[in-house]
């Protein structure tokens, strides 16, 4: 059994994903280009602007069938060529992520933020993971320079209010979902997150008006019928 360390070679590629990756891809992927992923990773190869945007095509193809290790050794051979394609960095950091390898997708997104500090993908895509191993602060501070380029970024705002929300910070959490819900009323996530800290703070009637609101766009949604359930049962030990 392969560890997530050790090396993809062409042969392993074209062996058990060649016929996936066409699904995804199209018909045109040749075996020339995918022996363009070599075993050895420092090894230098010529590839011209097609075949790089080919492997390129290939690794997101990859991403989609959830094979994040051969996607990965696409995006590795691709800034081999070009140490600062950003689309290369930026799906690779998503990929380790995804394997959850967090802090070296984290070093992913900090090079996308040197090559440009105001990168919105790589600051949003960091504060996730950051938020995910439980670095709130610093997901925060990701979330911030989101919105101070763009002060109306919904996925920002939501996303803030969450990280300040498991720093039991949720009078500023639902700041941030006030101001989600006033530019998409609808926004099913938001809406039950609101509910989630208007229960916390003791407003439990308030919460379960907003878990009833988000169930009404997606019924039966899992998550928040627990989060109604869990609202219900509080109420009950009130009475």
């Amino acid at each position: 059994m392969r560890s997530q360390t050790d090396p993809i070679g062409a042969s392993e590629l074209m062996e058990i994903n060649l016929d996936q990756i066409k699904k995804v891809y199209g018909n045109n992927v040749s075996l020339e280009i995918l022996e363009k992923i070599q075993d050895n990773p420092d090894k230098e190869v010529e590839i011209n602007s097609e075949e790089f945007e080919s492997i390129y095509n290939i690794g997101v193809a990859f991403e989609e069938l959830e094979k994040y290790e051969e996607a990965i050794a696409c995006y590795v051979k691709l800034l081999q060529i070009n140490p600062n394609h950003v689309d290369s960095i930026f799906n690779k950091g998503v990929s380790l992520a995804n394997l959850e390898k967090n802090n070296e997708s984290i070093l992913c997104y900090d090079k996308l933020l040197k090559i440009n500090s105001q990168d919105i993908r790589a600051l949003s895509q960091k504060g996730l993971t950051l938020t995910k191993i439980g670095r709130q602060k610093e997901a925060v501070g990701c979330y911030d320079r989101v919105l101070k380029i763009q002060p109306n970024n919904i996925a920002s705002l939501c996303n803030k209010g969450v990280a300040l929300a498991k720093l039991e910070k949720h009078d500023k959490a639902i700041e941030c979902y006030d101001q989600v819900l006033k530019l998409k009323a609808n926004h099913t996530k938001t809406l039950s997150n609101m509910g989630v800290s208007l229960c916390t703070l003791g407003d439990v009637e308030e919460g379960i008006d907003y878990f009833y609101k988000a169930l009404e766009i997606t019924p039966n949604e899992p998550t928040i019928l627990t989060n109604l359930s869990n609202a219900m049962s509080l109420i009950s030990k009130k009475d």
